[in-house]
């Protein structure tokens, strides 16, 4: 990968590398000799880049003006400000990395700026204007610099085009289960021709017998003949609704439940799923 090379923006330094450019450089000859400004803006002559600038350390009321291709950054200055005619002329320099856009780091960044508002999901408002600046974009991480300006644009586009057909798709399959639970009233019974038992009054029942210690007084020692059954005909939601056998094993779903959302409360999520083993 080429290196990255320094860009230019409001109050970047700079090294003035010719003396045979205005401003008239000291009389010295030291032929290595930089003077060193401070850029504060750009124009085009002739479709020629020119830096105004002014002396490091002098009067900066004395604004002055030299051609790019004599004048090298030594440190970026405000990147937000940076010339966007520069990042385009350096384009030519740049060499993308072969890992390819698809897989990079820097398509993961934008699609999640886009994705979480930090980049307008329009690039367009209501009123016609741009809702983003692309530069101002390209500026968010230095991951984007590893890639051409000229074809950020097309890029950004094509993220904002997946993200909306992804978000249409989420739009559409909501709208068809509308439809659907609005067309389908919910079952109050099984497929077996019980009742349903999640959100019951019997399940509701059965929770509080268990957690209030109903439950265990029903034992095989105080209940000889058929603990299960005593209990099961302690509330008409119980054998009104369901068959003993299955009743039976409603007890062992609770109770499993239970002994699991108290093992989650005391020993935690991390110790119970050993996510560090």
């Amino acid at each position: 990968m080429a290196k990255k090379k320094l860009r230019a923006g409001v109050g970047a330094e700079a090294n003035i590398i010719t003396r045979y450019i205005a401003p008239k450089q000291p009389a010295t000859n030291d032929k290595k000799h930089r003077s060193d400004i401070i850029l504060i803006g750009r124009y085009d002559v002739k479709q020629k880049i020119r830096y105004l600038f002014h002396m490091k350390g002098a009067d900066d009321t004395e604004i002055l003006n030299g051609s790019k291709q004599f004048i090298q950054i030594s440190k970026e200055g405000d990147l937000s400000q940076i010339f966007e005619a520069d990042i385009v002329a350096e384009e030519d320099e740049i060499e993308e990395p072969k890992i390819g856009w698809a897989k990079s780091r820097a398509r993961k960044l934008l699609y999640t700026d886009v994705k979480e508002g930090n980049v307008a999901l329009e690039a367009y408002g209501e009123d016609g204007k741009r809702t983003t600046d692309n530069k101002e974009v390209y500026m968010l991480h230095p991951e984007y610099s590893e890639w051409k300006y000229k074809k950020f644009s097309s890029r950004l586009a094509g993220i904002r085009r997946i993200i909306k057909a992804k978000n249409g798709r989420a739009e559409d399959d909501q709208k068809a289960f509308d439809k659907f639970v609005e067309n389908n009233e919910v079952s109050t019974v099984s497929h077996k021709g019980y009742i349903q038992w999640q959100g019951s009054d019997a399940q509701r029942l059965l929770r509080k017998d268990i957690k209030d210690g109903t439950l265990e007084k029903y034992t095989k020692e105080n209940y000889p003949k058929n603990h299960k059954m005593e209990f099961w005909l302690t509330r008409p939601e119980y054998y009104d609704e369901l068959p003993l056998p299955v009743f039976r094993d409603k007890i062992r779903q609770e109770i499993r439940s239970a002994k699991y959302i108290h093992t989650l409360n005391v020993r935690g999520k991390a110790e119970t799923y050993k996510y560090n083993n």
